[in-house]
C-alpha cells in the first residue's frame, strides 16, 4: 500500500544515501517491523487538486505533508519528479542508481566493468558485451 511504502521510505531512507530505492526484499523484511506498521497506520493518502491539475502523461507531481507529534507541519511539493522529461536524470545519477540497485545481485567490479562498456557503446562491435552480467 502507499501508506506502507511511505512509512518504509521514511524509516529506511536516512541510512541509505541519495540513491535510495525500495526492493521486494525491503518489503518482506519490513512486514514484521512494528515501527513501520505503526507509521503506516498513521499515514493517510488524499487526492490533491493541484497535483491532479498538473498531472500530464509525462509527469506526475507529488506532495507529501508530515504532521509531527508537536503539531509542526512539514510539506514538500515536487512538480517535476526526477526522471521526468522536465527533470531528467544525469548520466552520473543513472549510474549511481544502477550501482545501488544492482549491488544486491552483482559484484561491484562486474557492475563497474559493465558501466565502462556502456560508456563506450559506440566502440562495441556488437551488443553481446552488454549481456555479460551474472548474478553472484
Amino acid at each position: 500500500s502507499t501508506p506502507f511504502a511511505a512509512a518504509m521510505a521514511l524509516v529506511l531512507a536516512p541510512g541509505r544515501g541519495s540513491e535510495f530505492a525500495l526492493s521486494t526484499e525491503d518489503f518482506r523484511a519490513c512486514l514484521r517491523d512494528e515501527r513501520i506498521r505503526a507509521l503506516a497506520g498513521r499515514t493517510t493518502c488524499v487526492a490533491d487538486s493541484e497535483v491532479e491539475r498538473l498531472t500530464t502523461r509525462d509527469s506526475v507531481p507529488g506532495r507529501v505533508t508530515c504532521v509531527l507529534t508537536d503539531g509542526t507541519h512539514r510539506e514538500r511539493f515536487v512538480r517535476y519528479p526526477k526522471g521526468s522529461p522536465r527533470n531528467p536524470m544525469t548520466r552520473d545519477e543513472v549510474c549511481a542508481r544502477l550501482r545501488s540497485v544492482a549491488a544486491r545481485c552483482f559484484a561491484q567490479a562486474d557492475i563497474e566493468a559493465w558501466l565502462a562498456r556502456v560508456s563506450s557503446i559506440e566502440n562495441l562491435e556488437n551488443v553481446a558485451a552488454l549481456f555479460t552480467l551474472r548474478a553472484r
